[in-house]
């Protein structure tokens, strides 16, 4: 129970009035100065109305300019709250139509597809119990695939780079489990597996024609650790076109070094 203390002990508003026989407490009013309240203070609140219009050119652009901003910002928050496929045709139309900020759309992406991971992962681990398996995991990804390929055609000086990061991740993410439940792997039919190959093969030849330097041999080499221990799961081919471009280019890069005499 909170404290109660006063230094007074009358009550507040309460006064002794000894004029009239034995004392008494009379109710007075806490503040004389304010007069009682009247029944217009019952009733619901009236709506604020909006300030009014600016009545010059000046006012009426900064408005526009303010508007502009807020409307930007919305449409910001939309794209990072991952709510693009619920928001209604409208808004979706002025999300196409705005200045695109490819890394922004790449983080969104990336977390979606951390979800879509996360959220069926721990499932996995249990297949037997839960029944889901590393082929629900790729289906859950087919719908980034095609998110991914459209960030790869935003035309922006990222795009390729970010898009080839993230089928990567992608397919890095289209499993789980693997030992860990016998059922883990699931049956082979993982719908994710060919269209994620084949644009991280498409991306590999735009990045190579657009002159990007990256370090092929290092992802080549990944790719095929990958394989080999998907392999033991049954889970194959793993990305089979992409490491065989990969294998041609390191190949061809190793040809093209001059021999040191």
């Amino acid at each position: 129970m909170d404290s109660y203390k006063r230094s007074n002990p009358t009550e507040p508003g309460l006064v002794d009035d000894y004029a009239s026989g034995p004392p008494r407490k009379v109710q007075r009013p806490l503040n004389h100065g304010s007069p009682p309240p009247s029944n217009s203070a019952l009733q619901p609140t009236q709506p604020i109305e909006n300030s009014d219009p600016p009545q010059t050119i000046e006012g009426v652009l900064q408005q526009n300019d303010l508007l502009k901003q807020q409307l930007a910002m919305v449409l910001e928050f939309i794209e990072r709250s991952d709510l693009v496929s619920n928001a209604p045709a409208s808004i979706r139309t002025l999300l196409d139509a705005r200045p695109k900020n490819v890394k922004a759309i790449a983080e969104t992406i990336s977390s979606r597809i951390a979800k879509a991971h996360r959220r069926l992962a721990e499932k996995v681990c249990n297949a037997e119990r839960s029944g889901v398996t590393s082929d629900d995991i790729s289906g859950a990804m087919v719908p980034l695939i095609h998110e991914i390929d459209q960030l790869a055609n935003m035309g922006q000086p990222d795009s390729l780079k970010l898009a080839y990061e993230l089928i990567i991740k992608l397919t890095e993410s289209s499993y789980a489990g693997l030992g860990d439940d016998s059922h883990s792997c699931g049956f082979g039919d993982r719908p994710s597996d060919k269209p994620a190959d084949e644009l991280l093969m498409s991306l590999i030849e735009r990045r190579l024609n657009s002159g990007h330097s990256w370090d092929i041999a290092e992802d080549l080499k990944n790719l095929d650790e990958d394989a080999e221990y998907l392999e033991d799961y049954g889970i194959r081919p793993w990305c089979p076109k992409s490491r065989s471009l990969l294998r041609e280019k390191v190949l061809s890069l190793k040809n093209e070094t001059p021999a040191i005499s």
